[in-house]
C-alpha cells in the first residue's frame, strides 16, 4: 500500500506549525508597555519576573512514540492500554519556570495534580486540582 501511495505522490509527513491565531492589532503597542512597566518596577527596587508553564504531562509508563537506545533485549516497560490514563484522577506533572529579569537568575519546577476531585476544597491555577510543588532548580541565565 505505501508503495502504491508513493507512486501517487503521496510521502509521510510530519505537522508543521504555520498556522497562526489571530493577534492584538497593535501587539506592538503592548510589549512598549510592558516593557514601561519593567522600567518603572525595577527602578523602584521591585522584583520583576516572568513565568513560563508548559503543558501538561501524564504521569506513568505510558506508551511514547519513537525510540531510544538500550542494551539489547531490556526494553522499556510500558502499559499496554494508554486509554486507562485519562479522566479527573490521572496525575498529572505541569513543569513551568520563573525567570528574575533583574538578577538575572531562573528557576524551573513542576507541580503535581494529586488529589482526587471528591476531595478538592477548591480549584486551583493548575486546573482545578491540588497542586505539590516539586524540587526547584535555580539556574544562572546566560
Amino acid at each position: 500500500m505505501g508503495r502504491l501511495l508513493q507512486r501517487e505522490g503521496f510521502s509521510l509527513q510530519a505537522n508543521v506549525k504555520t498556522l497562526e491565531g489571530a493577534q492584538h492589532p497593535d501587539r506592538d503597542a503592548q510589549f512598549r508597555y510592558l516593557n514601561e512597566q519593567v522600567k518603572d518596577h525595577q527602578a523602584d527596587g521591585e522584583p520583576v519576573i516572568s513565568v513560563d508553564t508548559k503543558k501538561r504531562e501524564q504521569l506513568g509508563r505510558l506508551p511514547m512514540a519513537g525510540r531510544e537506545w538500550r542494551p539489547k533485549g531490556e526494553p522499556v516497560e510500558v502499559e499496554d492500554h494508554h486509554f486507562f490514563f485519562t479522566g479527573p484522577d490521572v496525575e498529572q506533572a505541569i513543569p513551568y519556570g520563573i525567570y528574575d529579569l533583574t538578577r538575572n537568575t531562573a528557576g524551573s519546577t513542576s507541580a503535581s495534580t494529586t488529589t482526587p476531585p471528591s476531595s478538592r476544597s477548591s480549584p486551583s491555577a493548575a486546573g482545578g486540582g491540588h497542586v505539590e510543588a516539586g524540587t526547584t532548580r535555580r539556574h544562572r541565565a546566560c
